[in-house]
């Protein structure tokens, strides 16, 4: 998967922001966004087309996430600290 996350953010009441920079195979239609534990287990699935992805965390304790974006097979995986 080629190119990269311009930015991400955790805003105070806990809504996870991703923004795509160029070639990320995240503005491509269908891509699906997981949020899983360090056990493994996913937490939240959803599907977007967004370049920008609004991920709610806020529900979910303080503890450390993995964001996995998946597009046409591929993923990208980023690692979030939840305080």
């Amino acid at each position: 998967m080629g190119g990269s996350i311009e930015k991400m953010t955790v805003t105070d009441s806990g809504v996870l922001l991703i923004t795509h920079g160029k070639g990320l195979a995240g503005i491509k239609p269908g891509q699906k966004e997981l949020v899983f534990n360090l056990l493994g287990e996913t937490l939240i699935s959803m599907k977007t087309n967004a370049k920008e992805i609004e991920v709610d965390l806020s529900a979910l304790p303080s503890a450390t996430y993995f964001v996995k974006i998946i597009s046409d097979g591929r993923g990208k995986v980023v690692k979030v600290n939840k305080y």
